[in-house]
């Protein structure tokens, strides 16, 4: 791995620290801790919370109910498969798995700590009102490394577009997938939540990845022909 890529590694290291010992103001009646005036905490416990706002998915699309049986088999599934691809070498567009991964590893480790510790801060009783900042922040922090992780495998590795969008995946698997189970197991999120959010930052992942791959490509070929 480089020194630039350490460095911004550190560089993440010492936000998401930011977010873990960051203090947020507390407001008391008397002894009694409450939350203060304009602040949401977050929703604990298994309780599906039914007040909350669809990005892609039309109201009445499923039941806004929990199902473990149906997230865990998928949740699952794609572990399984991950899993299956890195010990049988099978290749997915002329490549391997560990192909893929090596020449970004550094990028998948760090989009998967920001988009952890994003959910898992605020686990810890912190008000998202106070730390709406950080948190956009760390949103677009992760977009950078797919960003950065693509442009090198365009740049340095000569992946072409049916190999970028895989490694599309790998990034979308390592922060979509590791964003909505941690909404569905430890915010008790239903189904029909964890499903919209998953569509919506799927999307956004894949479109940064084919902006930025399709990009470079496209500069690449037209040098070539010059």
């Amino acid at each position: 791995m480089s020194k630039k890529a350490l460095a911004l590694l550190a560089l993440i290291l010492i936000f998401q620290a930011i977010l873990v010992f960051s203090s947020p103001e507390k407001c008391y009646i008397g002894e009694k801790e409450v939350p203060c005036p304009g602040s949401n905490t977050i929703n604990q416990g298994t309780n599906v919370d039914r007040d909350w706002q669809r990005d892609l998915l039309p109201e009445n699309f499923m039941p806004d109910e929990r199902n473990d049986p149906l997230f865990i088999s998928f949740f699952i599934i794609v572990l399984m498969s991950v899993i299956g691809l890195a010990f049988l070498k099978i290749k997915i567009f002329d490549k391997t798995l560990a192909e893929y991964v090596k020449p970004i590893w550094g990028y998948l480790l760090g989009a998967f700590i920001v988009a952890s510790s994003q959910y898992l801060v605020l686990e810890m009783n912190l008000i998202m009102s106070q730390f709406s900042l950080l948190l956009r922040l760390s949103q677009g922090l992760w977009a950078l490394l797919v960003g950065l992780g693509i442009a090198k495998l365009v740049t340095k590795e000569n992946f072409n577009l049916k190999q970028i969008l895989f490694a599309g995946l790998l990034f979308n698997i390592a922060i979509m997938m590791t964003k909505v189970s941690i909404r569905y197991f430890f915010y008790g999120r239903s189904i029909f939540y964890v499903v919209d959010r998953l569509l919506y930052g799927t999307i956004l992942v894949m479109f940064v990845t084919l902006f930025v791959g399709g990009l470079l490509l496209f500069l690449k070929r037209n040098n070539y022909k010059k």
